[in-house]
């Protein structure tokens, strides 16, 4: 059965596109992406050969490995780009993300949608992500037992400085549940960072700034 966090993680993926797969596991993405949204092919790399085996398995039992290729490689490294295509970076830190990013210089390009699922540093990214002209289009707040953020972002040469609430807890949320959720998940954590840095007489006002904002934004939605 696949996880939830892998139909979330597709419903963000445009249809009718290739789709390239950075880190891809046991290959789910790709598969899901050949047999429901119209994928004409994709490829599933992995930087973890074992990884890439259970993938190529999972990828034969369903018959498409016409359809769906592997590449053992770090990151795009060995990976061509057709355009207009996706490509989706999932479960690595947001720094990891940000840097397989940087490194691969076709991204630039509005015919590539990029699909993004931080497990850690998810402001990090936004960071990397707006100062580096790519627009964040929507986010989902994917609840699979745990909460996990996905973006899909796409070049557009327009640098955004978000403020830092912006870069916490994001833009154009498309799951006001979720959302929620999420924001409540973050005032949580701020009260125990702030009461740490109380009781041992560190200044915390960015963080009651942030907490502030967080509970603002809460009694609104």
């Amino acid at each position: 059965m696949i996880p939830e966090r892998i139909t979330d993680i597709a419903s963000l993926i445009p249809k009718g596109v290739p789709l390239y797969d950075v880190g891809t596991d046991h290959g789910y993405l790709p598969i899901f992406a050949v047999e429901h949204l119209g994928a004409p092919f994709a490829v599933a790399s992995d930087i973890a050969e074992k990884s890439l085996i259970k993938a190529c398995l999972n990828i034969e039992g369903h018959g498409l490995c016409d359809k769906i290729s592997t590449v053992l490689c770090d990151g795009l490294d060995k990976i061509e780009l057709e355009k207009p295509c996706s490509v989706s970076i999932c479960g690595m830190g947001g720094q990891l993300i940000s840097r397989i990013i940087s490194a691969k210089k076709e991204l630039k390009d509005p015919l590539v949608s990029m699909i993004l699922q931080p497990m850690t540093k998810a402001t990090e990214l936004r960071k990397y992500l707006w100062s580096h002209g790519f627009d964040i289009e929507k986010e989902l707040v994917s609840n699979d037992g745990r909460l996990y953020t996905i973006i899909l972002a796409r070049y557009s040469g327009a640098q955004f400085f978000p403020s830092e609430f912006e870069a916490m807890a994001g833009k154009n949320h498309v799951d006001k549940h979720n959302y929620l959720l999420m924001l409540k998940k973050k005032k949580k954590e701020l009260e125990v960072i702030i009461a740490g840095k109380l009781s041992a007489g560190i200044d915390a006002q960015r963080e009651m700034r942030l907490l502030q904002e967080t509970e603002e934004k809460l009694e609104s939605i």
